[in-house]
């Protein structure tokens, strides 16, 4: 009888311990690059993971290996979702995933349409924020490039510095301890806005049409914009001879929480798109002229490099106060010429990297920008940034789930 008791009580030990065992996954990440990977966002197949642990809700927590928790976001699709990992050069890092409800994270990404600020579209992580122009803004003859706001807090500002600024309270063009917006856009690409490039003119267009969002945090937030009417060619032929015609635009950008560059991915559609020149291009300021004022601005620093550039230039407040060194820069995982560019059509000196769109495949490159206040003291840690960066896209972390 002690026996079949005994028997009895080590199965029920066995098969609790498999259950145990059963209801634990584990997610290996592997970095065979040569840098240190910190932050950096996983996608991993939730699908898989509800199905191994074999469970009716979304209810999970994520571990890494001192098992403290670490914080994910499931995207919209229901199937997918990212987490940020560190994994040192050339090594693999382990996250455990079980059955629980998870701790409350902070959000670090938010994005926004600002029907109170003429249609902007606003979007922001934890390192940087930006903005494009909206409908409201048209008649201003603005463009569709990028505008960044320089940001030392990982706090979420959007909403606070658009409250205060459009109540006089602060000018968010000024630092209040947070940051500010001292980069100027007018009728440029700005920061990593991208345009056709067709017979050596950089076809600058107006605000986005239409805008919706995918994802927004509390670890990435995506949307994109719809641009319903772009201009490639003058009718009068002013600048070329071509005909005027006018294409469909659908541009969607995605940030995740801790990088400094946003991913963007745009489709052309139209007469003639396929094969069309495209250039995703950074404002050379010669000055900074907001309100017209023509403060100097120390010598730029630039670096080519490939499909990669990125630029260094000084920070300086709407109070002409030196703020400091604003970084941007752009990745572009294709064949490019990185080129300077200016011509009579629109205003303003550019660099570009002229690529090729092709029909029904979206053109995909990497933008944003950094400061020396926040993460970078000095031109060549932006520099070195880029390089990093480069090698993560090329690279990427390969997960494996058990």
């Amino acid at each position: 009888m002690k026996y079949i008791f005994y028997s009895l009580l080590c199965a029920c030990t066995l098969f609790v311990f498999q259950s145990c065992t059963e209801k634990t996954v584990t997610i290996s990440i592997e970095n065979t690059s040569s840098i240190d990977r910190k932050k950096e966002m996983v996608e991993v197949d939730f699908d898989l993971i509800i199905k191994r642990l074999s469970l009716k809700d979304n209810n999970v927590i994520l571990t890494n290996t001192d098992n403290i928790q670490v914080p994910y976001q499931l995207l919209s699709d229901g199937k997918t979702m990212i987490f940020p990992v560190n994994v040192a050069a050339n090594s693999t890092a382990t996250y455990q995933i079980k059955a629980g409800t998870p701790s409350d994270f902070r959000p670090l990404t938010f994005g926004r349409f600002i029907p109170e600020r003429l249609d902007d579209f606003a979007w922001e992580n934890d390192r940087m924020a930006y903005r494009m122009y909206g409908p409201a803004l048209a008649p201003q003859n603005p463009s569709n490039g990028v505008d960044m706001w320089l940001k030392r807090t990982e706090d979420l500002i959007i909403d606070k510095w658009y409250k205060e600024d459009l109540a006089r309270v602060a000018s968010y063009h000024v630092d209040h301890g947070q940051g500010l917006d001292c980069y100027r856009v007018a009728h440029t690409l700005g920061a990593g806005g991208i345009a056709p490039f067709v017979d050596d003119v950089l076809w600058i267009n107006g605000p986005y049409s239409r805008y919706e969002i995918h994802e927004n945090g509390p670890l990435r937030t995506e949307f994109t914009l719809y641009y319903d009417a772009l201009n490639v060619g003058f009718p009068d032929g002013r600048c070329v001879s071509t005909p005027h015609r006018t294409l469909k635009a659908t541009l969607t950008i995605s940030l995740d929480a801790g990088n400094q560059l946003n991913k963007a991915s745009i489709i052309y559609e139209g007469d003639d798109v396929n094969g069309m020149s495209v250039a995703p291009g950074l404002f050379l300021h010669r000055f900074d002229n907001i309100n017209e004022r023509n403060v100097p601005v120390a010598e730029r620093n630039i670096l080519k490099a490939n499909n990669m550039m990125a630029i260094a230039i000084d920070a300086v407040s709407d109070a002409n106060v030196h703020s400091g060194r604003a970084y941007k820069g752009i990745i572009v995982p294709a064949s490019v010429e990185i080129k300077a560019h200016e011509d009579d059509c629109f205003v303003g000196e550019h660099l570009l990297a002229v690529g090729t769109f092709n029909a029904g495949q979206p053109f995909v490159y990497y933008f944003g920008g950094g400061w020396n206040k926040w993460g970078f003291e000095t031109d060549d840690d932006w520099f070195a940034y880029m390089r990093n960066a480069q090698i993560r896209i090329e690279q990427p972390l390969r997960s494996v789930i058990r």
